[in-house]
């Protein structure tokens, strides 16, 4: 099965929706969690739900020197840190020519450069083990921008370039950057949002279904295994229905490489098309591959997904 008995994982943003689900998730399949945020109160009760395996860390990321201290915190109390999901995140919007330059650095301070801090202080020990894991929460509003949000876009847009370059200075030693971007998930951020916003950001989701935090955080899980080498640097896109860079036919291709590669496992039984597509959607939320299942399904997604990739350079979003 896929499991994570023995690694370590930071979650910042732990006591919000979307981070305590990730820890939730991470903590399912046997890794340490750190818990960090700035709501002690609300970690303190995670914890109490996850038990003896998670630590709880306060930390204020606006401050300069928080990530170096948030860092060594978490190796002092855990060995050392295998896995990091920068998910902390926070919101000052405002139209652009209303918008305070505080406003402005207070979301890039904590967006984004505070995920390059932490980054930087994982990666040193990642780089020595030659593995690691740095999932970073991005947002489909850093693609597609956002009506009075521009500080927020740009923070998330900038993360995404910094996931994709950090990727190609580490994979070749084993340590994996990639970025989940999520879309209109329920939270309290989303909740703060004025409802004809919020109405907007819907309208752009075909399936016309709101994500709870639970269908990132599987996603949080697949990235973090140690067979997904071969996905470094590639963004997943959260939104139900939603655009993103891999045609049908593509899709069509991957999950029946996928359906027959599992066959000559004696994984595969042979089921109908929509439960083949429920079997391709499912199977990692229940961990019901065994590793060596894992490193083949592993490497043709991210063959399918290159391919398709490369395919659709030269098209753009309808």
């Amino acid at each position: 099965m896929f499991r994570l008995d023995g690694k370590v994982a930071l979650v910042t943003g732990a006591s919000g929706g979307i981070g305590s689900e990730i820890a939730k998730t991470l903590h399912a399949v046997g890794a340490k969690v750190v818990l960090s945020g700035r709501k002690e109160s609300e970690l303190a009760a995670l914890k109490d739900v996850l038990g003896n395996s998670a630590f709880v860390i306060t930390a204020d990321l606006s401050r300069p020197d928080a990530a170096d201290e948030l860092m060594q915190k978490a190796e002092d109390m855990c060995g050392q840190v295998d896995i990091l999901v920068n998910n902390a995140g926070l919101t000052r919007d405002g139209l652009a020519m209303r918008m305070k330059d505080e406003d402005w650095q207070a979301v890039i301070d904590v967006n984004l450069t505070a995920c390059f801090r932490l980054a930087r202080a994982a990666v040193r020990g990642m780089l020595k083990r030659r593995q690691g894991r740095i999932i970073n929460i991005t947002s489909v509003v850093g693609t597609m921008g956002n009506a009075g949000q521009v500080n927020y876009a740009a923070s998330k847009g900038g993360l995404t370039a910094f996931s994709k370059s950090l990727a190609r200075e580490t994979a070749s030693r084993g340590v994996t950057v990639n970025c989940i971007a999520p879309g209109f998930i329920k939270t309290a951020m989303t909740d703060a949002i004025p409802e004809k916003e919020r109405e907007g950001l819907a309208s752009h989701i075909p399936a016309d279904e709101v994500f709870p935090s639970l269908n990132l955080s599987h996603a949080v899980q697949i990235y973090a295994y140690e067979f997904y080498q071969a996905l470094a640097g590639i963004e997943a896109n959260t939104v139900k229905g939603q655009w993103v860079p891999l045609t049908a036919e593509a899709i069509d291709v991957l999950v029946k490489e996928v359906t027959d590669e599992l066959k000559t496992l004696g994984f595969y039984k042979k089921i109908g098309r929509e439960e083949q597509k429920r079997f391709f959607r499912d199977t990692f939320s229940r961990a019901a591959l065994t590793e060596r299942e894992g490193r083949y399904f592993a490497g043709i997604i991210a063959k399918a997904v290159r391919l398709a990739q490369k395919a659709n350079q030269s098209t753009t979003p309808p």
